[in-house]
């Protein structure tokens, strides 16, 4: 008889703890704590980000260069290249007999002495840069600049360094012709007066038009570049500067830059079908990359936004709430909490934060909330391979019981 008490009162004790606790935790606003379910965090990494436009092109010569003869300063005499000939500046292309041998010497002569004053001029154009970067860099130095001015100072010390650089290839391809003009001239035969035309590129010599239309001579340079079509649609989505990586087969990866967009249609406008543009990318190729083959057909990504030194956390540790971005971040006193976020370009899985989080802080993938609080415990799966039987057996009695007691009172 004893025994049926103890069993009624045993089980309505049990079915009141459970109403109790069931009533408290679903009742509104009730202060009891809802423990959330954390099976799978990460961590926040650093790292580069792009957004690319994906096209294709075909490898083509970086510059064609054509050749004339006016018919009114000689008689042609002869050709001394053939298709397929490689050529460098120099190098003699076809020979002529001058009508005024005199005349043409003092014009070349008249056309040496412009291109050095043209040299000297860029020369001093260059010294006078220079000259401007000590000055920035000195100033620099002497004043407490801030951020702000400091980004200023190396931005303007950039674009002078870059046009530096422009002025000295410029400097480079007028040496080189000056250089032409003088060899044309000490070549010069007065006795039959045979004039002989060099070639002022490097390249190789595509087409020779031997009744000699112009343009007599067609060099390619060897120089590969690549050529592709935009539709209306992506035309707007590359720039002229924009970074780029070409993937050609058995080449690998091969970095260049956007050097030209057209922005007048390949062909003549119709209202019957779509309009493409041309666009060049120029390449920075390594020696081994050089013997890039014209024709060959190559795929084209396209840079369009790049982000360097991220914040990033996968696409999944995100949460939406309407438009708000938020993440659950872990916290070292054993808290989940939701963190707001400004978020920024996205690249596959992998989601730049802008703002919210710092690196190396861990961040919840998909967990099981049971609160509607900001801040609230957690808990995790048992790792089982750390609770093997032979390691509880391996425990000694008061290390059970201090861990059951932790159990017991850790919230």
């Amino acid at each position: 008889m004893m025994k049926k008490w103890q069993i009624i009162a045993g089980s309505a004790a049990s079915v009141l703890l459970i109403s109790v606790n069931s009533y408290l935790l679903l009742k509104k606003d009730s202060e009891i704590d809802r423990i959330s379910y954390v099976s799978q965090y990460e961590e926040t990494k650093r790292g580069d980000l792009q957004e690319a436009f994906h096209t294709e092109g075909v490898v083509v010569p970086l510059e064609e260069h054509k050749v004339y003869f006016n018919e009114q300063i000689g008689a042609f005499s002869q050709f001394t290249v053939a298709e397929g000939d490689t050529v460098n500046p120099g190098d003699p292309l076809f020979e002529y007999e001058s009508f005024n041998i005199e005349e043409d010497q003092r014009m070349l002569e008249f056309e040496a002495d412009k291109l050095e004053e043209q040299i000297e001029s860029i020369e001093d154009h260059i010294d006078e840069l220079r000259s401007f970067i000590i000055v920035i860099e000195a100033k620099e130095s002497t004043e407490n600049a801030d951020e702000d001015s400091t980004n200023f100072i190396y931005n303007s010390v950039v674009d002078v360094e870059k046009e530096i650089y422009q002025k000295e290839l410029e400097r480079e391809l007028l040496m080189a012709e000056a250089s032409v003009i003088q060899k044309q001239i000490s070549n010069i035969d007065q006795q039959n007066n045979m004039l002989t035309t060099l070639s002022t590129y490097a390249g190789t010599v595509t087409d020779i038009n031997t009744s000699l239309g112009n343009p007599v001579i067609t060099i390619h340079s060897d120089t590969p570049s690549i050529k592709g079509s935009l539709t209306e649609e992506d035309v707007d989505k590359i720039e002229v500067g924009m970074p780029a990586h070409v993937f050609a087969a058995d080449e690998g990866k091969i970095n260049g830059i956007v050097s030209k967009i057209n922005t007048y249609p390949e062909s003549e406008p119709s209202l019957n079908k779509e309009s493409t543009y041309p666009f060049s990318v120029e390449l920075q190729l390594e020696e081994e990359q050089e013997s890039l083959l014209t024709g060959k057909h190559v795929n084209v990504n396209v840079v369009t936004n790049e982000i360097l030194d991220a914040v990033t956390i996968p696409v999944k540790a995100l949460s939406t709430t309407g438009i708000a971005k938020n993440a659950f971040v872990i916290g070292q006193d054993g808290t989940l909490q939701k963190t707001p976020l400004t978020v920024g370009l996205k690249m596959g899985q992998t989601q730049e934060v802008v703002e919210g989080l710092s690196s190396e802080q861990l961040v919840a993938i998909q967990p099981d909330i049971h609160s509607e609080n900001d801040i609230t415990s957690f808990n995790t799966p048992i790792w089982t391979k750390y609770t093997s039987k032979t390691a509880i057996e391996n425990l000694g009695t008061k290390q059970i019981a201090k861990y059951i007691f932790t159990g017991f009172i850790q919230r």
